[in-house]
């Protein structure tokens, strides 16, 4: 699933990042890469962007970045 649609409070982990070498490497900075562990602070149903924390990090991105990040449950 896109990490658009991840609700608030869910743990999931990174399975791809679909998108071209620039977001690629854009994501792989934040740690955010296939096997990273997130737990999503505010995303799902709310409006706006997502926040996740990555390690101990928190990370805000567009719904159209995270759109292009899929993932599974924790």
């Amino acid at each position: 699933m896109p990490l658009s649609i991840a609700k608030s409070g869910e743990q999931v982990v990174c399975v791809r990042v679909e998108g071209g070498p620039g977001l690629e490497r854009h994501m792989a900075a934040m740690g955010i890469l296939a096997g990273a562990e997130m737990t999503v602070v505010s995303g799902g149903g709310s409006p706006g962007p997502i926040v996740v924390k990555v390690r101990t990090t928190k990370y805000m991105l567009g719904r159209g970045m995270a759109h292009r990040v899929f993932v599974r449950p924790r």
